[in-house]
């Protein structure tokens, strides 16, 4: 178990978690990058 302190608040994961969450970042940025791209291009 991991004790990160962001902000003053403890937040405590596991490894595992950690790796789903940067996962779920990576695809959000990937998703975000597309919808952006499909936006400029209907404009």
């Amino acid at each position: 178990m991991q004790s990160l302190n962001k902000n003053g608040v403890s937040i405590t994961q596991t490894p595992g978690e950690e790796k789903i969450t940067e996962c779920c970042l990576k695809v959000l940025k990937e998703w975000i990058n597309t919808v952006t791209r499909i936006a400029n291009f209907s404009t």
